[in-house]
């Protein structure tokens, strides 16, 4: 099974595409929480706070500019990054 690479210890349940450790759900954004969190590190927490929309655009762009599955749902991350930066 896929593993979740944040979470090693889970697993979704679709199965991996031959020679992939991810399914075809988590192929096009392989450790997509690992890098936006390397990201957001990069550009500071709070300049995300302030300009998410945009600075996720860039990212999506400069990150997984060959995807072609639709982009995952960031707002559980987001939700984590935000609180921080105002703080």
């Amino acid at each position: 099974m896929s593993t979740l690479e944040t979470r090693l210890n889970e697993r979704c349940y679709n199965r991996t595409i031959e020679g992939s450790d991810y399914c075809d759900k988590h192929r096009d954004y392989p450790n997509l929480g690992a890098r936006l969190r390397d990201y957001v590190a990069q550009v500071g927490l709070r300049a995300f706070a302030g300009n998410h929309e945009a600075l996720l655009e860039e990212f999506f762009k400069r990150e997984y500019s060959e995807a072609q599955a639709e982009r995952p749902d960031l707002v559980p991350i987001i939700q984590a990054f935000i609180p921080e930066a105002r703080s």
